[in-house]
Formats: C-alpha cells, sequence, structure tokens
C-alpha cells in the first residue's frame, strides 16, 4: 500500500464528516466551487457570541472597531501584508465594483480579462464598460495547457498590441481550476504598466499566497485569507469580503456609500470604509473561529492525495481524462474530469451550451444526493470535483458508478456508439 492509499483509506475523513460537520449521512458534497461548510466547532461559538450581543446589542457596535482589526492582522500574518492595507467588504462583487470606480475608467480606456474568468466577474466589468464606453478584451486562457509559458507568451503578445488599463484574472479559475502562476503575471503587466487585479475567490485554504511577493496592485478575497473564498476552505461564514490594495491606490478608494464625512477623509483605509458599515461582529469571529478551527487538523495532505485517487478513479471508470494542464498549474484540492460520452451529449443536445450545466448539476443532486458543478470546457462538457477533509473514496466511487450506469442507458436509448474518441 503507498502512502496516498494510507491517508485516503484512513479513518480521517469519515471522523471529520460525523464529529466536525453536521451533513446529511447520505449527500456526497464535493463541490466547493459554489460555498463550504462550517464546522460545528464554529457554529457553536458564533451562537454564543450572537447570543451575548442579543443581551447587550450596544457591545456589538463599541467593540467592532477593535474586532475587525483583530481579525485583519491574524489574515495579515497568513498572507504576508500590512493589515493597514485592506479592508472588510460585503462581498467580492462589491470590492471589485470599488476598484473599478478607484481606477477611473474613461471612454478611451481597454480592460483585459481572462477567457476561463467567472460569469459574475465578466458581468460586473462588462456593465461597467457598457457604461463608461471603453473596450472590453477577452483573453483566450490556452487549454489545454501543457506548459505556463503557454499563457505567458500570449499575454505577453496581447500586451504588446494595445494599451490596457487594467487586467482582471483569477488566482484559482473557478472555471477550469487553474492555478495562475500570479508573481509571474504580475511581472509582465508591470513590464507593460498595466494594473493587476486578482480575484482571489477560490484559493483560501487551497494554495498558500505573499502578497508582498506577488505585488499585485488589488488583491479580492471573498471571505478572506490566501487567494480564495474563506468560506470555500476556511470554515468560516459567508457574509465577509476581505479587499487589498496597495499603497499607491489607496488615495482613490471610496466605499459605494458615504454616510459620514470624517470616516470619508480619513487615510486608513479600513477606518475609512469600516465606519460606513454595520456589520454583525459574530461574522467577522467566524474568520478567526475558522482558523483555529485549521490549527487543530491536518487537511492539505489528505485533501490533494484524496483528489489524485478521485480523478484517476473517475478516468478509469469513464474512459475519459481530467482537463490537460500542466502540473504547475493544477489546483491541489480542485479538479475538472471529462463525463462520459453519451451523458455529454446527451444533454448538450437537449439543453445547449448555456444550460446544459446547470440542469446536469440538478440532476445528479435530485437522483444521486450528490452536489458537484459541471462546465462546458473547449465545447467538451467536464464535472467539476473537490475534496476536502469531509471527503471519502465512497464520494467519488459513487459518482463514478452512477454516471457510468446512466452513460449506458443512454447508449442503449439514444443508440450512440461505444467508441469514445477523447
Amino acid at each position: 500500500m503507498t502512502d496516498t492509499d494510507k491517508v485516503i483509506t484512513s479513518n480521517f475523513g469519515l471522523y471529520a464528516r460525523q464529529n466536525y460537520f453536521g451533513l446529511k449521512p447520505d449527500l456526497s458534497f464535493i463541490d466547493q466551487t459554489s460555498y463550504g461548510l462550517i464546522p460545528k466547532y464554529v457554529t457553536h461559538k458564533i451562537n454564543d457570541l450572537a447570543n451575548e450581543i442579543l443581551e447587550n446589542p450596544h457591545k456589538n457596535i463599541t467593540n467592532m472597531k477593535t474586532a475587525t482589526f483583530h481579525v485583519m492582522e491574524q489574515i495579515s500574518k497568513m498572507l504576508n501584508f500590512d493589515p493597514e492595507d485592506a479592508m472588510f467588504m460585503n462581498s467580492c462583487s462589491e470590492s471589485l465594483q470599488i476598484v473599478l470606480n478607484a481606477n477611473k475608467l474613461e471612454e478611451q480606456d481597454r480592460i483585459l480579462i481572462m477567457s476561463d474568468c467567472g460569469t459574475k466577474i465578466k458581468n460586473i466589468i462588462r456593465s461597467n464598460c457598457d457604461l463608461i464606453g471603453c473596450t472590453l478584451d477577452t483573453l483566450n486562457t490556452p487549454i489545454p495547457m501543457t506548459k505556463i509559458s503557454e499563457l505567458l507568451n500570449i499575454l505577453d503578445e496581447t500586451l504588446i498590441k494595445h494599451k490596457y488599463k487594467l487586467i482582471v484574472f483569477e488566482h484559482v479559475s473557478s472555471t477550469t481550476g487553474i492555478l495562475y502562476p500570479i508573481e509571474m503575471v504580475v511581472k509582465v503587466c508591470k513590464r507593460y504598466g498595466v494594473i493587476a487585479v486578482i480575484y482571489g475567490c477560490y484559493a483560501v485554504g487551497h494554495v498558500p499566497t505573499n502578497l508582498r511577493s506577488i505585488d499585485a496592485d488589488f488583491f479580492i478575497s471573498m471571505h478572506i485569507l490566501s487567494s480564495a473564498c474563506f468560506y470555500r476552505w476556511c470554515f468560516c461564514s459567508q457574509h465577509v469580503s476581505m479587499l487589498w490594495v496597495s499603497k499607491p491606490y489607496q488615495q482613490n478608494l471610496d466605499p459605494l456609500i458615504k454616510c459620514y464625512e470624517q470616516a470619508a477623509n480619513e487615510k486608513n483605509i479600513m477606518k475609512r470604509f469600516s465606519e460606513h458599515k454595520k456589520w454583525d461582529i459574530s461574522q467577522i469571529f467566524s474568520v478567526s473561529l475558522g482558523l483555529e478551527f485549521i490549527d487543530l487538523i491536518l487537511i492539505t495532505e489528505y485533501n490533494s492525495k484524496l483528489l489524485r485517487w478521485a480523478v484517476n478513479h473517475l478516468q478509469n471508470t469513464w474512459g475519459t481524462r481530467s482537463l490537460k494542464l500542466t502540473r504547475t498549474v493544477k489546483s491541489p484540492f480542485m479538479s475538472f474530469v471529462r463525463l462520459p460520452l453519451c451523458v455529454e451529449r446527451f444533454f448538450i443536445s437537449e439543453f445547449g451550451h448555456r444550460e446544459a450545466p446547470e440542469k446536469f448539476v440538478k440532476m445528479v443532486l435530485d437522483n444521486y444526493d450528490t452536489a458537484i458543478c459541471a462546465r462546458i470546457i473547449d465545447n467538451s462538457f467536464y464535472v467539476g470535483i473537490t475534496a476536502h477533509i469531509y471527503n471519502t473514496k465512497q464520494d467519488y466511487t459513487n459518482l463514478a458508478k452512477n454516471l457510468i450506469e446512466l452513460d449506458q442507458q443512454l447508449r442503449v436509448t439514444t443508440y450512440i456508439p461505444a467508441q469514445q474518441t477523447l
């Protein structure tokens, strides 16, 4: 038995599921791309704090400034940044809008986004460009990607052709699972004087991040930490986002709504923004509690080895392949595997590229009690899977078995040949 087998066949995942979380017994939850789970340890302490606030509501207001700075200090130590360079926001969407406002876009400006950015990012930027009249370009992410140089070369060629004001890209792509080499990408952007905006909503607790070494201009992280949504990987509430801003751009930042003139003129950006919000302090503390929970358990080795096993198992069972990416851009806890051919053809022919992923995800959840995500990538249909401490091999063997059986049923009813060319 290999070391990987020893890790993923241990009772670690089953024990974590049964003792730390309140998942429905028969549910396979392998979709961290949408949301994560809050452990009992965190929810119990949040509820205790919420009850304290109900007994003394004024405490929520008087303790807010101290609490927010304390939590931001915790995060800054993990991400290596000055806590005075970041602030809490309601959502990553609000953070992105504030970044766009700070850059004072004009009609002659051009913005560049990667093709595998999430729909939310594209819609926010597109609506701003439509309103202002500036140009939005999309750079096609090279897929398959066998070398990092393929990405860097196409980015370099694009930035030579046009003068861009800013580029927006995800640290870990929500649609392909690509782990972008952000330090290298930012260096290319700096070479051409392009503002780099990193949308880091899929990397918290997923990949390590050092904001000092990255040297980006803006870093948006939903639910704080690393470069990903904190609630996806770090066990906290879904009601807080973080925006980090390099010092040269901080003077241009303004809240979307200004309530107090004194706060609006505050040099410290956390103070400037916090005065305009009425936070629930228990949600802020959930970040701190989530970090405490991470310190209690071993995560990275189990998650990464379980994911590798799951990808191999699905590939072997379905006779397909995972998204072809060079090892250095593969995210450790998330991957995309192409569906069996008949399943792919049926859903695309029935619902089209636009609706097929949503219909498929609902069918899998309704029929098999399994939470996954799905994406159309380069005209092929992929299922997205993740691995976390409450997952076990059984989650993926169930998915593999159910979908290969569905594929066989569709092969008979739709008369699709058995031969697959992938």
